[in-house]
C-alpha cells in the first residue's frame, strides 16, 4: 500500500462503505490516509469529547470530512470478508458492476486490506458457537451441468479465520469456527502443533536466528581440515558461562508477577461485586467503575512493559514506541475513567495513577460500611502486592543483562569456536566438520534462547502470552460482572436462580469492538 503516500496532500484520503446505500455517501474509517496536522488533530479531539453515545469512529470521519476528503477506492483498499460469505449472488457493490463476474481468488489476491465483518459471527479473536459457524458460512455451489460441488468460496472464508488463529498463536479461538473442524485438523493444520519438539526447525525455534555463525563455523572447520596435518593438538580450558538460566529465571518470575496482579484483580473484583451487589444505584455505578478500572489496570500494566505509554492521553489511544505515533487501542476506550489526565511525561505511570481510583473506593466503602475494617485491610493487602509485583516486572523489563557480560561471552563463545577445530582435526580428520558444527550449534542456541527470554514481556514467539492472558481476565470477569448486575436486578443471590446471561442492565465487557477491524 506504499503507492497511498505519492498521493496528492489533503487532510484525509479514505474510501466510502461500499455496502452501504450508495446514495447516501458514507465513508468508511477502515482504511485512513491522514496528513499530519495539528489543526485536524484539535478538530478530531473536540468531535470525540462532544461525541454523542451513539457516534463512533465512523461518525465521526463523516461528519468531519464527507465534503473534503478524498475518496480511494474501495477496490482493492476496502474488502469485508462478509463478500466472500454470499455465494452465488451478483457482488454488484464491491465489483462496481454486473457484468463483471465476482472470481474469489482473483479478488482476494488483487485486495490490499480485509476487513472482519461476518455478523452475527463474531470477530475473530472471539470464540463462536459451532451453530453461528455452520450457519453463517458460505454454502458449496452446486454445478449441475458438471455434476460436481465447488466450496473453494467456503475454504477461502474459512481460511480468513484459520490464518488469524495462526499468526495470533491462539489455537483456543479455534474453537471459534468450528469444533469439528479443529479436531480433525481442517482448519488448524500448522506443525507447530503438531510436530514433536525435537523436529521443530522453523516455528519456535531459535534455529533461524542461529545459522549463520554455525555455518561460519563449520566453513572455518573445513578450512582447518584443508590445512590439516601442520596444525598440533591444542587444549582448550575455555570456561563459557551462559545466560540462558538467568534469561529463564526473569521469563519465570515475569510470568509469576502477572500471576501475583491477575490474583489481586481476582479478588478484589469478587470482593466489591460480593459486597455491594445490594447496594443503591448510585453506589452500583460506582462499583461498575472501579472494576473497569481494575481490567485497564491490567491493560495499562501489558502497555507499560511494552515502552506503550499514553493511553490516558487521548482515550482509546497508546504510543508506539517505534514511531511516535498514537494507535487505537479499543480495550481502553470504556475502561479508563472520564476525564482521566495522564502524568507520562512526568514520571508517573499509568498503573500506579489507576491504583489510587482504587484505594479511594476502599476507602469510600469503608466509609459507608460496605465492608469492614478487616476486609477492607485485605483488600489493601491486595492492592499492595499488585503494585509490589508492577514493580518487580517493571525491574525485569528495565534492568538488562550488563553489557559488560555480553560482550564477554560473545567473545569466549566465538573463541571457542574458532580453536574447536584446531583441537579435534587431528583426531577425528574430516569428522571434525560434523562435530564443530553441532558443538556450536548447541552453544549459539543456548545463547540465542537467553537473549529471547531476557525480556519477556514483548511479542516474540517465545515471550508471555500476555495479549491472551489478559484477555482472558477480561472475558472472566465480564461474567461475574454481567452477573452481579443481574442479581441486583432481581434482587436474588448471584449465581442463583432462572434467567442467568446478559439481563437488560447486563453490560459486556469483552464484546467491545463489534465494528472493529
Amino acid at each position: 500500500m506504499d503507492e497511498l503516500f505519492l498521493l496528492p496532500l489533503v487532510p484525509l484520503a479514505l474510501p466510502r462503505a461500499y455496502w452501504l446505500n450508495a446514495s447516501e455517501r458514507v465513508m468508511s474509517s477502515q482504511v485512513l490516509l491522514i496528513q499530519p496536522s495539528k489543526y485536524e488533530y484539535e478538530r478530531v479531539a473536540k468531535a470525540i469529547d462532544t461525541a454523542g453515545p451513539g457516534d463512533y469512529d465512523m461518525e465521526i470521519v463523516n461528519q468531519l470530512y464527507r465534503d473534503n476528503a478524498m475518496i480511494l477506492p474501495h477496490r482493492p483498499y476496502d474488502l469485508l470478508t462478509g463478500e466472500f460469505r454470499d455465494t452465488g449472488v451478483v457482488h454488484k457493490a464491491y465489483m462496481g458492476s454486473e457484468e463483471e463476474p465476482f472470481e474469489p481468488e482473483a479478488i482476494l489476491k488483487e485486495a490490499k486490506f480485509l476487513h472482519f465483518s461476518d455478523w452475527p459471527m463474531p470477530k475473530p479473536w472471539i470464540p463462536a458457537s459451532p451453530q453461528i459457524v455452520d450457519e453463517r458460512k458460505p454454502k458449496c455451489i452446486e454445478d449441475q451441468r458438471h455434476n460436481s460441488t465447488d466450496c473453494s468460496q467456503q475454504q477461502i472464508w474459512l481460511g480468513f479465520y484459520k490464518d488469524f488463529a495462526r499468526r495470533r498463536q491462539l489455537p483456543h479461538l479455534v474453537s471459534g469456527v468450528g469444533q469439528s473442524d479443529f479436531r480433525n485438523g481442517s482448519l488448524y493444520t500448522s506443525p507447530y502443533f503438531k510436530w514433536p519438539l525435537a523436529l521443530r526447525f522453523i516455528k519456535g525455534a531459535i534455529h533461524g536466528a542461529i545459522i549463520v555463525p554455525v555455518f561460519l563455523h563449520a566453513a572455518f572447520a573445513v578450512l582447518i581440515v584443508a590445512l590439516d596435518h601442520n596444525v598440533k593438538d591444542l587444549g582448550l580450558p575455555a570456561s563459557i558461562v551462559f545466560r540462558n538460566q538467568t534469561s529463564y529465571n526473569r521469563f519465570w518470575d515475569g510470568r509469576n508477577y502477572l500471576t501475583v496482579i491477575i490474583t489481586s484483580v481476582r479478588n478484589l473484583t469478587r470482593s466489591f461485586l460480593a459486597n455491594s451487589h445490594r447496594s443503591p444505584l448510585a453506589d452500583r455505578a460506582e462499583t461498575d467503575r472501579i472494576i473497569r478500572i481494575l481490567i485497564a489496570i491490567l491493560y495499562a500494566t501489558k502497555n507499560h512493559l511494552r515502552a506503550g505509554w499514553g493511553a490516558e492521553i487521548i482515550p482509546g489511544t497508546a504510543i508506539n514506541p517505534s514511531t511516535g505515533n498514537a494507535t487505537l487501542t479499543p480495550e481502553y476506550s470504556d475502561l479508563l475513567p472520564k476525564g482521566l489526565y495522564g502524568c507520562d511525561d512526568r514520571g508517573l505511570g499509568l498503573v500506579l495513577q489507576l491504583t489510587f481510583f482504587v484505594e479511594q473506593y476502599i476507602k469510600k466503602g469503608t466509609d459507608k460500611e460496605w465492608f469492614h475494617a478487616p476486609q477492607a485491610s485485605q483488600m489493601q493487602v491486595q492492592l499492595n502486592a499488585m503494585v509490589d509485583a508492577y514493580g518487580k516486572m517493571e525491574t525485569i523489563r528495565l534492568t538488562p543483562i550488563p553489557i559488560a557480560h555480553l560482550i564477554h561471552q560473545k567473545q569466549v563463545l566465538a573463541l571457542f569456536g574458532g580453536v574447536l577445530p584446531f583441537a579435534l582435526v587431528d583426531q577425528m580428520d574430516y569428522w571434525a566438520i560434523l562435530v564443530v558444527s553441532l558443538v556450536m550449534f548447541t552453544l549459539y542456541g543456548i545463547d540465542g534462547i537467553g537473549s529471547q527470554l531476557e525480556d519477556p514481556f514483548g511479542y516474540d514467539r517465545n515471550d508471555i502470552k500476555m495479549d491472551f492472558i489478559v484477555e482472558d481476565i477480561r472475558s472472566e470477569i465480564s461474567v461475574l460482572l454481567e452477573e452481579w448486575k443481574r442479581a441486583g436486578e432481581q434482587g436474588c443471590e448471584m449465581f442463583v436462580g432462572k434467567g442467568q446471561g446478559t439481563g437488560s442492565g447486563g453490560v459486556d465487557i469483552a464484546d467491545h469492538a463489534n465494528g472493529a477491524t
